[in-house]
């Protein structure tokens, strides 16, 4: 329902074919708009009037529309348009939800290999910015998530105890990963 725009949205694909075409303008790879998308969405400030009137504030979420037009929301808010937005721009997308933290964030699809958990989507925060792969800490639950959290058909996102980036094939085995490190390829659907 939140993900298919309603007759007459044309916000998403609006902005899906504005930000490729700032992409095309600087001769970007299909992995550099998919980060300058998600960076877009990142700093989208958070809706922190939203969270105080309302503690489950995921059972209550904007139509991504709703989210561009008042400039603000919470995770589930920004995690719907996100989804939506990469999806319009050809990416495949999920959105990885973590009831016991009420949370969510947006999955992006990347090689099984560097995915969570072989999931096939490697994880996107979408509150604020964190490289794609980068898992905050406080995002992910101590016990593994059932793969019915994740709105693709894929398995459940391991949690990690600590910031963790995803590392590409190409990248040293024997390095520490790093939020700066290189990051897999990014799956176009």
């Amino acid at each position: 329902m939140f993900l298919a725009p309603q007759p007459g949205d044309t916000a998403v694909a609006g902005l899906a074919a504005k930000l490729k075409a700032i992409a095309a303008t600087k001769g970007w790879t299909d992995d550099q708009l998919a980060e300058f998308t998600m960076a877009f969405i990142q700093y989208i400030p958070y809706d922190s009037a939203k969270l105080a009137q309302d503690s489950d504030r995921n059972d209550n979420p904007y139509y991504p529309y709703e989210t561009l037009y008042l400039d603000r929301g919470v995770c589930s808010d920004k995690t719907f348009l996100a989804v939506a937005l990469l999806r319009q721009l050809g990416y495949g997308a999920a959105i990885l939800d973590f009831p016991d933290r009420n949370h969510s964030a947006a999955g992006i699809a990347c090689p099984t290999a560097d995915s969570l958990d072989g999931s096939g989507y490697c994880y996107v925060e979408t509150t604020n910015y964190f490289p794609i792969g980068a898992i905050p800490k406080a995002s992910v639950p101590a016990e593994p998530i059932p793969s019915a959290m994740i709105s693709a058909a894929c398995s459940r996102p391991r949690p990690w105890d600590a910031w963790r980036c995803i590392r590409s094939r190409q990248a040293d085995p024997t390095a520490a990963c790093r939020p700066t490190a290189p990051k897999p390829p990014i799956c176009r659907t």
